[in-house]
């Protein structure tokens, strides 16, 4: 990072120099506030070369001290080697290195080894025992993994070229009793004979974006980056680390996410239509028929899809109809339908638990958008934590996510409002 910030101060020295050079070049009159100004040019970048040398001298002496730690480190290991194989009875080092190696890996025991064993068992100290201990480390690093992304897959996805992106969009708030919203307030008439027509206007609006920071930091011991037989850098990256934590994240954001510095989720968006569950703290399938009823079923931008709480699985998988019949799965054997009134269905840890609002959601994420404005990058730092023998990862992004619609829908018929998003309430 610092030899990074050298080159770039040295850049920023050439440039002025360059302007400076310019100036000179031009055919222009050499006016006393041009001289003025090309001096200015020459004396910042001459102090920007001035701290870059500093810079440079400073990260060499610390290079210089960490080299001079690191020898003496070997040197005091390798004494306390030696004055512990003559404390056991050893002639020389090697002789005892060669003892701890037949014991290793030939199971020849040297009974001077007994002293060393029973004086200081460590772990952690070679000659003071760790060397009975067979080290191996698998190449796997042992992690449980979280839910794969679940919206993003079915979302629009916007590239953002700026941190603020407008989206156009059709303003849908005017359906009213034989009118449909889904054409932004253009309609057409029926006329007569020498009749004017009747004038109508489109309507829009816009959906901001806004690039939100998402950020994973940690520490690591060098010691660690260097022994582990796998990457440590992939790791923190992949779907067992970061890089799983963050496409989480997404997700949580993109169903739940209150706006406030953070996407807009669809569980809070100003479109959604709410239904009120049949019973407290449950969810038949009268529930589900009524919620599908509210769905925007019309012009779909995508595939539908439930998304359920797993703390309501029993729920669902005990539906009964009005005669008490199980209806979902007619045995033990069965594992259920792969749809829910013909709409696949997620099980889910990001929604809340049975009987809150939320636990049950019917979407069609076509109507969500994704901003993308930086895509998931890693930066390394071994100079912040020089000092400790530790290296700085961090890991980001910059999204957001927001409906694209402002308010449900009231359809043709004057009273039912429909939305992308229905949630269970």
């Amino acid at each position: 990072m610092d030899n990074k910030r050298i080159d770039e101060m040295y850049a920023e020295a050439q440039k002025l120099l360059a302007k400076a050079k310019e100036q000179l070049a031009a055919e222009d009159e050499l006016t006393i506030k041009k001289q003025e100004e090309i001096d200015a040019w020459i004396s910042q970048a001459d102090e920007i070369k001035a701290r870059a040398k500093r810079l440079e001298a400073i990260i060499e002496k610390e290079l210089e001290m960490a080299e001079e730690k690191a020898i003496d480190d070997l040197e005091r290991e390798q004494k306390e080697r030696e004055r512990k194989s003559e404390e056991a009875g050893f002639k020389s080092l090697s002789e005892y290195m060669v003892s701890i190696n037949r014991a290793r890996v030939h199971n020849k025991w040297d009974k001077r080894l007994d002293a060393l064993v029973t004086k200081d068992m460590s772990g952690e100290d070679g000659t003071g025992g760790g060397f009975l201990i067979p080290t191996v480390q698998e190449t796997d690093i042992l992690t449980v993994r979280g839910e794969a992304a679940m919206i993003r897959p079915y979302a629009r996805i916007v590239p953002m070229t700026s941190r603020l992106v407008e989206f156009p969009a059709v303003n849908i708030s005017g359906g009213s009793s034989g009118v449909s919203a889904f054409y932004g307030g253009v309609r057409v008439y029926h006329v007569g004979e020498n009749t004017n027509t009747t004038e109508s206007q489109p309507t829009f609006r816009t959906v901001d974006l806004h690039a939100r920071e998402i950020v994973g930091y940690c520490e690591v011991p060098n010691s660690l980056i260097r022994d582990s037989p796998v990457s440590l850098e992939a790791f923190l990256q992949g779907p067992g680390s970061f890089g799983g934590a963050l496409a989480w994240q997404e997700d949580y954001d993109f169903l739940r996410g209150d706006g406030s510095n953070k996407s807009r989720g669809m569980l809070n968006s100003g479109c959604r239509v709410t239904v009120t569950r049949n019973t407290a703290s449950d969810f038949k399938f009268v529930d589900a028929v009524t919620m599908k009823s509210r769905f925007l079923m019309s012009g779909g931008a995508n595939k539908p899809l439930w998304i359920i709480s797993q703390s309501v699985l029993p729920k669902l998988y005990q539906f009964q109809d009005a005669a008490g019949n199980y209806i979902w799965i007619p045995n033990a054997a069965g594992g259920g339908p792969a749809t829910l009134l013909d709409y696949p269905y997620m099980f889910t840890e990001k929604m809340p638990a049975l009987g809150t609002a939320g636990d049950v959601m019917l979407i069609d994420a076509g109507y969500y958008l994704v901003g993308d404005r930086q895509i998931v990058t890693m930066d390394v730092d071994t100079s912040y934590k020089f000092q400790a023998m530790q290296t700085a990862f961090r890991i980001s992004e910059a999204v957001d996510g927001q409906p694209w619609l402002n308010t449900y829908i009231t359809l043709a018929d004057g009273s039912t409002t429909v939305s992308p998003f229905v949630v269970l309430s």
